[in-house]
C-alpha cells in the first residue's frame, strides 16, 4: 500500500508574483547550476561569487563515480540558500523518488518537535508509557517505565535489540502483526540513557505516540505540518498490506526535498520567512546529546560525536544518515547542504564527501 502524495507545480517560486519558475543560469563542464528559490527562499539570481565551489575537485568526484561505478545516484550542494550543484548517475531521473532509509529519523524527530511546538506533547521527559496506558499489563520489565521520549530521540531506550544492521530483529519488528504489544512486552537489556543502539522500535514509538497526540496518521500530519509548508509535493510513504508503516523502509523522497529539509535546519526551523518548527527546537534537536567513540577509522576521519535528536554529530555539522548510503550533511559555516543518494555500503559517500566535497565547497 502506498500513500502518495503528487501535486503538479513549478519548480521555484520568484519572488515576485507567486509564480514558480526553475532558471537554468550556468552550464560547466557538463554540470549544471541553478537558481533555485524553492530550496530556502532567497533570490532568484546566482551570484557565482557568492557560490564558489572547486570545479576541479567535482570534476574529479564526477570522474570517479563513474569510472568505477560507486553506486552513487545522486549528488546535490546548496550553497548560501542556492542549488549550485546537481548530478545523478546510474540512469536515475531528477524526478524519481528515493527510499531514504533512516533519514526517516530525522523527519520524525522534526514532527515530535513540532508537536512539543504546538503544546500536544509537554517536553521530552514525558515517560513513553504515559501515552499508551492500557499497555501497562503488557510490561514485564520495570525499566519499561524509565524510558522517555529523549530516550527515543537518542536512541538510547535501552531495548534488547541487536544492530539494525544484522536485520534480525528489525524482520521480526515488522513482521509482528502487534507492534505497540511488542515494544512493551520487550526486555531493556540496558539502563534507559546509558547505552546506544539504533533500532526501529524506538522510532515506531515516536510515530504511535504523535498519531496519538495528534489524532491524524503519522503521513498526514507529516504533509500538513511539514511537506506542505516546504513545497514539498512528490513523496511517497509506503504502508504493508496491513496499514503499516514500514519502519526504515517507509519514506520515498526526491534528492531536492532532502535539500530542502536540510535548507530547513540551515536556516534554524524557517522556510520563506514563516516558522515551520521553533529555532530552539532545531537548536536541541541537533547539539549532542549521547558521546559515541568512532568504531570505523572513517568515522574518526570525519570527526564523528556521536547524536542528538535523530540527528548524527559530527565537529562542524549534523547529518541524517540511511542504510545504503543515503547522506543529508548539514554545514552551518559554510552554509551548505549536501545530499547524496546510492545503492553502495555505507562509507562510499562519505569517502566522498571528505576526499572531495568537504574542500570544494
Amino acid at each position: 500500500m502506498f500513500i502518495i502524495k503528487k501535486k503538479i507545480y513549478k519548480d521555484v517560486e520568484m519572488v515576485t508574483g507567486g509564480i514558480y519558475k526553475l532558471l537554468k543560469v550556468v552550464l560547466f563542464a557538463g554540470i549544471t547550476f541553478y537558481s533555485f528559490v524553492g530550496v530556502c527562499g532567497i533570490s532568484d539570481k546566482v551570484s557565482v561569487n557568492e557560490n564558489t565551489l572547486d570545479m576541479v575537485k567535482l570534476e574529479h568526484m564526477v570522474g570517479k563515480i563513474e569510472k568505477e561505478r560507486l553506486g552513487i545516484n545522486s549528488i546535490i550542494i546548496v550553497k548560501n540558500n542556492r542549488l549550485v550543484f546537481e548530478r545523478y548517475f546510474n540512469e536515475t531521473k531528477k524526478e524519481g523518488l528515493q527510499l531514504t532509509y533512516h533519514i526517516i529519523n530525522s523527519v520524525i524527530s522534526t514532527l515530535i518537535g513540532i508537536c512539543i511546538d504546538e503544546g500536544l506533547i509537554e517536553n521530552t521527559n514525558q515517560k513513553v508509557i504515559t501515552f499508551f496506558p492500557e499497555y501497562r499489563e503488557k510490561i514485564t520489565d520495570s525499566l519499561q517505565y524509565k524510558i522517555t521520549i529523549e530516550h527515543l530521540l537518542t536512541m538510547t531506550g535501552g531495548y534488547k535489540w541487536e544492530s539494525e544492521h544484522h536485520n534480525n530483529e528489525i524482520k521480526e519488528f515488522l513482521e509482528n502483526p502487534d507492534l505497540l504489544s511488542y515494544m512493551f512486552e520487550c526486555s531493556i537489556a540496558n539502563e534507559p540513557g546509558a547505552v546506544f543502539s539504533q533500532n526501529s522500535g524506538g522510532i515506531f514509538l515516536l510515530t504511535k505516540i504523535i498519531e496519538k497526540v495528534t489524532s491524524k496518521k503519522i503521513e498526514v500530519f507529516a504533509d500538513e505540518k511539514l511537506f506542505e509548508p516546504l513545497g514539498i509535493q512528490n513523496y511517497k510513504w509506503e504502508r504493508d498490506s496491513t496499514g503499516k508503516t514500514k519502519g526504515p523502509y517507509a519514506l520515498y523522497m526526491l534528492p531536492r526535498d532532502l535539500a530542502k529539509f536540510g535548507c530547513l535546519y540551515l536556516n534554524e526551523g524557517s522556510w520563506n520567512g514563516k516558522e515551520v518548527v521553533k529555532k530552539e527546537w532545531i537548536q536541541k534537536a541537533t547539539e549532542l546529546h549521547f558521546a559515541l567513540s568512532p568504531i570505523v577509522p572513517i568515522s574518526k576521519e570525519i570527526e564523528q560525536k556521536g547524536v542528538g535528536y535523530l540527528w548524527w554529530s559530527f565537529s562542524g555539522m549534523y547529518a541524517a544518515q540511511g542504510h545504503s548510503g543515503q547522506k543529508l550533511f548539514v554545514i552551518p559555516s559554510k552554509d551548505t547542504v549536501v545530499v547524496i543518494t546510492a545503492s553502495s555500503p555505507f562509507y562510499v559517500p562519505t569517502r566522498l564527501y571528505l576526499d572531495f566535497i568537504r574542500d570544494a565547497i
